[in-house]
């Protein structure tokens, strides 16, 4: 059967995402040796008023007295004057008698007037604070771990998406069965339902593309009788307040005597995993050189959907974000967002446009640029996304990523950030980043080798926490943690 070219693409485009899913065991060894490697690194500037600040002191004296084991970290430049810094600002006199002489930490530390830093794990985690009482709290939740158990579910390792809400209610869905997904209320007793696209469902969504019941239907079961394989399937997954939204992709025949395959997609709505309703996503109105992608962010009572060109031009903007509203049930274009596609996607096209969002913010799967959907500013952010790979040698082709975001959450100033990297020995990491959007700088940084993270992001309500799922004894469960 022959497919058009759009088709073609939007198959494509998924296949690029399943591909990129990372379903890995993470063993609780791991953890372990987390919480038995913390260390406090005190940058010590000499001459800042130190002799002066009877509360640096005393927040020496509390570190003492909480046990926790710390050392001064000073840069290089003062190696041959370490001695008599030890003297005359009398540090002999604390528990934390180590002294670190690295240029390069002390940088990556200090920040004016005095930051404290927190290092633990078994990967160069670290956390800086200008707080010592908050860090000597963190360093208390450190030791101890939350955990949700999903008693008899099990996660399968071809998992591909997993997403919480509020610690109460969870959806997974499986890389191959994508027409259906679990759904585990864990407020009663971990039920789990698992939501199908069932044929009231199929036919309601038919009917708010096709208009009337009679074509609906026979488009319908002109499908079914082809026996396509994913012709309806869910595709993107967000919670808004309550409730889920997804976006479901279904396949229709346009014309019988060519066999010309077409999709149309519609968003569904969930609560409590019950079924509440669909709207349909129109396209009448978008020019006709763009297409809807199904991934989709809901803010401000708009949904804001990824928009491409099979082919970029090159003497005018190319688009690939749309605000979509909704008018009498449907979803209708309103505008294109003023964003244009980055160098990177120059030189890539689309094939690896995704957008991660969080309320206002939202940052490109392979750039380190940040857009607000209020202000339509975007700003470059200072981190190291891709250490190893100019923007220009990310992929020779599809297979070859090297700088992939997972997601992102943003309570300003704060920014967390997490991502798959492959440096040039072809060794894989998962890093959650915490970044400063005002000061512009990196505050923290955990890192777990790719291998052993199964899914690691935090979580959007109870921000700073990191969240992954372990296996034990054949039971799933999940593990909270507070590292930011």
């Amino acid at each position: 059967m022959n497919i058009t070219r759009y088709f073609q693409y939007i198959i494509f485009y998924i296949a690029i995402l399943i591909s990129n899913a990372q379903c890995r065991v993470q063993h609780t060894k791991e953890y372990k040796q987390e919480q038995e490697h913390v260390r406090v690194l005190i940058p010590f500037v000499p001459g800042n008023c130190h002799l002066c600040n009877e509360q640096f002191y005393e927040k020496l004296k509390v570190l003492d007295i909480k046990n926790i084991p710390y050392a001064f970290l000073l840069s290089e430049d003062f190696s041959e004057d370490l001695d008599y810094i030890k003297k005359e600002y009398k540090l002999n006199d604390f528990k934390g008698n180590q002294f670190i002489l690295s240029t390069a930490l002390f940088q990556k530390y200090y920040f004016p007037p005095q930051t404290y830093a927190l290092e633990f794990g078994t990967d160069s985690n670290y956390k800086i604070y200008r707080n010592i009482d908050v860090l000597i709290e963190d360093v208390k939740l450190m030791r101890q771990k939350d955990t949700l158990d999903l008693g008899s579910y099990k996660i399968k390792k071809s998992a591909s998406n997993l997403l919480l809400n509020n610690k109460q209610q969870m959806y997974i869905q499986n890389c191959v069965q994508t027409n259906t997904f679990d759904f585990i209320d864990l407020r009663t007793g971990r039920q789990q339902l698992k939501v199908s696209l069932t044929p009231q469902h199929l036919f309601n969504n038919y009917l708010l593309n096709f208009k009337d019941s009679f074509t609906a239907m026979s488009k319908l079961k002109e499908v079914e009788a082809e026996g396509i394989p994913k012709r309806d399937e869910f595709v993107h997954f967000e919670y808004v307040h309550d409730s889920i939204y997804v976006t479901s992709m279904h396949t229709y025949i346009q014309n019988m005597k060519d066999s010309v395959l077409r999709s149309f997609y519609t968003m569904n709505l969930y609560k409590d995993g019950v079924y509440c309703g669909s709207r349909a996503i129109s396209d009448e109105r978008l020019p006709d050189d763009y297409y809807i992608l199904p991934k989709f962010h809901i803010y401000n009572n708009a949904a804001y959907f990824t928009v491409v060109k099979l082919k970029l031009d090159t003497d005018k903007p190319n688009y690939f974000l749309a605000r979509f509203e909704l008018e009498n049930g449907t979803y209708q274009f309103q505008k294109f967002l003023r964003f244009t596609m980055p160098q990177i996607q120059k030189e890539v096209g689309y094939q690896f446009l995704e957008l991660r969002f969080s309320g206002k913010y939202f940052i490109n799967a392979i750039t380190n640029i940040l857009y607000d959907l209020e202000t339509g500013q975007s700003s470059i952010l200072s981190i190291p996304v891709n250490e190893h790979f100019g923007y220009a040698n990310l992929m020779s082709n599809y297979k070859a990523v090297n700088i992939l975001m997972w997601n992102i959450n943003v309570e300003y100033p704060n920014l967390l950030i997490t991502y798959f990297s492959k440096d040039e020995n072809g060794q894989s990491k998962n890093t959650l980043l915490k970044y400063n959007i005002e000061h512009r700088n990196i505050e923290g940084k955990i890192q777990f080798p790719e291998s052993n993270s199964r899914f690691m992001h935090s979580d959007c309500t109870r921000f700073g926490y990191f969240l992954w799922v372990p296996e034990k004894d054949n039971n799933d469960y999940l593990v909270y943690k507070k590292m930011f």
